[in-house]
């Protein structure tokens, strides 16, 4: 069988946080093009998109960039081999009825969002300190796992782990489960299927879901030690 063309990976997984191995991906599939979805790994994860291999980039400016929705980016490693797929209205070279040869203005059709690139542009330029370590999040992981009523989904490796992952319980449903973490505690969590049936088809979570647990850098240790205590009473209270 021939390589495929094109390759489309989800760097970090927005449901259980699994973050994937992008240079080995790339090394089994050297002759085919690499696109990977950065929305949630960028601004956690290290990138070296020229060691990966990486051809196309995308990511979004208003998850851990702290940015502006409707903003984000697409690295290209290669823009004269990709054609523009939306023509016309640039304001540069007016006078021609074509899109222009040179970039960014090549795939920058219609107005931009400039007052959100500018937003993204000082949320880049004032990056807050984390309150919280990585071994902090992972404590807490490791917390929640160890108690009764609760599957947790993540990653097998604490190396692939990003800072986030999803929790089930044996007997409470996950939108009352969402429900009661915010009237116990003021927790809130995203609750269902993330937009993405297919993974929680794949992690057996399908139809249902699960809760996300996606803590920001301004959540701290005592805050992680909150949810787990609040955790366990919701687990006590089902008995």
């Amino acid at each position: 069988l021939s390589p495929p063309a094109l390759i489309i990976i989800n760097h970090q997984s927005n449901i259980n946080g699994v973050i994937q191995p992008v240079a080995e991906v790339k090394e089994l599939f050297p002759d085919s093009l690499l696109l990977v979805d950065g929305a949630q790994s960028v601004g956690h994860v290290n990138l070296e998109l020229d060691k990966w291999g990486v051809d196309f980039f995308a990511f979004t400016g208003h998850k851990s960039l702290l940015g502006p929705t409707g903003t984000g980016g697409l690295y290209i490693a290669k823009p004269n081999a990709l054609h523009p797929l939306i023509l016309g209205g640039t304001g540069s070279k007016s006078e021609s009825s074509f899109m222009p040869v040179f970039t960014p203005d090549k795939f920058e059709a219609g107005t931009p969002n400039i007052a959100g690139i500018f937003g993204l542009f000082g949320a880049l330029s004032n990056s807050p300190k984390p309150k919280h370590s990585k071994s902090d999040f992972l404590r807490m992981v490791s917390e929640i796992e160890s108690l009764d009523g609760y599957i947790v989904h993540k990653s097998l490796n604490t190396n692939n782990q990003g800072e986030l992952f999803s929790i089930t319980h044996k007997d409470i449903n996950c939108s009352d489960l969402g429900s009661k973490l915010y009237d116990l505690g003021g927790i809130e969590t995203r609750v269902g299927l993330h937009c993405s049936p297919l993974a929680h088809k794949c992690l057996g979570t399908f139809p249902n879901g699960t809760v996300r647990i996606a803590p920001s850098i301004y959540h701290t240790r005592k805050d992680f030690e909150f949810l787990v205590r609040v955790l366990r009473q919701i687990d006590l209270e089902r008995i």
